[in-house]
């Protein structure tokens, strides 16, 4: 066997082993659920109110301020698939998501070095693994470099042009409601698509395209809006929110395997005679997913599509790759048992929180991580001080309640300007500075307590 021939046989070993251990890896580790319940909960007002705006007040200020769900089909589906098949069900769905982005990845590699280079990729893309619509994003994101592959190899050809320009529209009309990130995804997609070498023949098609595309991501409840959103996010005016941990640094492990990864797709990097492109795309993404975490996959998504080789045509090595994705999901389906976290979701404490008018919103202090189960549990009667929706609270929001977290020196004032009337927390020094302030504890669990006015 000659070397070239040893690294496909290795290769095509190792994607069939990722295929079928990614079955088994997923259905041992259940996703996150700190976004799941306020958005099963926003799903659910969307689909009875007929909006995706709502009305949101500022626990400091008192303030009214309307607030567009970026993510509202998101919540909808979330919703419905919750209602008819829970939690297992709303997992199966965000796997199979990833479990397609894998598979794509595998079946379109040759070289060992290659795929090596993918699975860290996908390694990378596991911070995204929660019932988040950052998936849907990744899932996207993915389909729409493949998509300007199509359209750039093509050569933007007259015969199929309506064909295509429909298409996407409709592809960047989906996106533009399910997922807040289709604005960056069009960048990306539209740097891809551009013909450098070209532009004479077919500049008036790329030009009509990218209209049409933009165009498909503004009919959405937010409109022209989300051109300010996405400056908002690309510009760090929700850099507040960098102590939560989803929205931190990548870690020292992370940055590692960034680098080393970037190396790798600048020496085997598949660049199909664009290679000026693929240095710019990926490096400007590597830099700036150091800036959070949660934007590592982005650069691993353009990582992996640049390590693919689209001209594998090996049908009997596909065929194998189908059946150990076959194998794979069924592993999943079969081994699969999420559950409901308590730490998003303390359910044995909610229970013990006594709701004297459920016509009456009141107010209720509890953790961030919480606030979206309250609003699920009591389906928008109780009123937490913050909760995971981040981006519809104002910096001095935040400020407040890591002041009361941290019970720094003016957290009485704060608190009690906000005026709960029940606290609900996990076993912290705050719970026993209520008691001593007059809070009673009504209930006391593994998880934490809930005090009660006296």
């Amino acid at each position: 066997m000659t070397f070239s021939g040893t690294r496909v046989y290795w290769s095509n070993l190792l994607s069939v082993s990722v295929i079928i251990a990614a079955g088994i890896l997923f259905s041992l580790w259940n996703p996150g659920t700190d976004d799941m319940w306020w958005r099963i909960y926003s799903g659910k007002q969307i689909t009875e109110k007929r909006q995706a705006g709502v009305k949101v007040i500022s626990p400091t200020t008192q303030k009214e301020k309307n607030w567009i769900n970026h993510s509202w089909l998101y919540d909808v589906v979330l919703s419905e698939v919750f209602q008819f098949s829970g939690i297992k069900g709303v997992t199966v769905l965000h796997f199979i998501l990833l479990f397609i982005i894998i598979l794509m990845a595998m079946l379109s590699t040759s070289d060992v070095f290659r795929t090596s280079g993918i699975l860290l990729g996908l390694w990378l893309l596991m911070t995204h693994w929660a019932i988040r619509p950052y998936i849907l994003g990744d899932f996207f994101l993915f389909f729409s470099m493949i998509a300007a592959h199509r359209i750039g190899t093509s050569g933007f050809p007259e015969k199929k042009f309506l064909k295509t320009t429909s298409g996407m529209f409709l592809f960047f009309l989906l996106w533009g409601n399910f997922h807040g990130s289709a604005l960056g995804g069009f960048l990306v997609f539209s740097f891809l698509v551009f013909p450098f070498s070209s532009w004479r023949v077919s500049g008036h098609r790329y030009l009509i395209l990218i209209l049409i595309s933009i165009i498909a991501i503004c009919i959405n409840p937010s409109g022209m809006k989300v051109f300010l959103q996405f400056i908002e996010y690309l510009t760090g005016q929700y850099s507040f929110l960098n102590h939560l941990e989803e929205w931190g640094p990548p870690n020292i492990y992370q940055m590692l395997i960034s680098i080393f990864l970037l190396a790798m797709v600048f020496y085997f990097g598949n660049h199909r005679g664009e290679k000026v492109k693929m240095v710019i795309l990926t490096s400007a993404l590597f830099i700036y997913s150091f800036g959070g975490r949660r934007h590592l996959p982005l650069f691993a998504i353009v990582s992996i599509f640049y390590l693919m080789d689209f001209k594998n045509k090996n049908v009997i090595t596909k065929r194998i790759k189908y059946g150990a994705a076959t194998i794979s999901m069924s592993l999943f389906l079969v081994i699969s048992t999420p559950v409901s976290d308590d730490r998003f979701y303390p359910k044995s404490l909610l229970e013990h929180v006594n709701v004297e008018d459920p016509t009456t919103r009141s107010r209720i202090f509890t953790t961030h991580s919480w606030g979206g189960a309250v609003l699920y549990h009591f389906n928008g009667v109780l009123r937490p001080f913050v909760d995971a929706r981040n981006d519809c609270y104002d910096e001095e929001t935040f400020i407040a309640y890591r002041k009361i977290y941290n019970l720094e020196n003016d957290w009485v004032e704060i608190f009690n300007s906000y005026n709960p009337s029940m606290v609900v927390f996990p076993h912290h020094p705050l719970l026993k500075k209520l008691q001593q302030h007059g809070w009673k504890v009504v209930f006391s669990g593994k998880n934490g307590k809930v005090l009660k006015k006296n």
